[in-house]
C-alpha cells in the first residue's frame, strides 16, 4: 500500500491525500487520466510515475520541469518511507508513505501522529519586536535636544 500526501507549499501541512492498494503503477500529473491529478502550470501532463518492482517502489521523473528531492533533480530513485518530492522546483510537494501488509495499524498511527504534529506547527504566537520602541523614541528625543 502507498499513501501520497500533498503538502502546503509554505507550511508543509497536509492538504490532500491518496491511498493506493495493490496498484503496480501510480501516475501523477496534470492530465485527467493520471491517478493523482494536480492542476499547476509547472506540473507536466505526465510528470511522475511510481512503480512497484519486486517489493520496492521507484520514482521516475517524466516531467519537463523535473522532479526534485531536497532541491536536487532526479531521474529515477528508490522510494523510501517519508520521502518528499517536489514536482518542479517551485511546484507541489508530495510526501510518500509506504506500508507493508504487516504494518497495518502502525502505519495509520504514524500517519495520525504526522497529521497532528503538522497542525501543531501552525499555532501562532505574537511576534516580539526586534527593538524597544520606547527606547528608540527616547534616543530620538535626546538627539533633537542635543542639536
Amino acid at each position: 500500500m502507498m499513501r501520497l500526501i500533498l503538502l502546503h507549499p509554505l507550511q508543509s501541512m497536509p492538504i490532500r491525500s491518496w491511498t493506493f492498494d495493490h496498484q503496480p503503477v501510480i501516475k501523477i500529473g496534470r492530465c485527467s487520466d493520471n491517478d493523482v491529478v494536480l492542476y499547476s502550470s509547472v506540473v507536466s501532463r505526465y510528470h511522475v510515475e511510481l512503480k512497484s518492482s519486486h517489493g520496492n517502489w521507484e520514482i521516475l521523473n517524466l516531467g519537463s520541469n523535473g522532479t526534485y528531492i531536497d532541491g536536487k533533480p532526479i531521474t529515477k530513485v528508490k522510494a523510501v518511507n517519508g520521502l518528499i518530492i517536489n514536482l518542479a522546483l517551485s511546484g507541489p510537494k508530495i510526501a510518500i508513505y509506504l506500508q507493508e501488509e504487516s504494518q497495518g495499524v502502525n502505519f495509520k498511527e504514524r500517519q495520525n501522529y504526522y497529521l497532528q504534529n503538522s497542525l501543531k506547527k501552525l499555532e501562532t504566537r505574537p511576534l516580539k519586536p526586534k527593538f524597544n520602541l520606547e527606547s528608540k523614541q527616547q534616543e530620538l528625543v535626546e538627539d533633537t535636544k542635543a542639536e
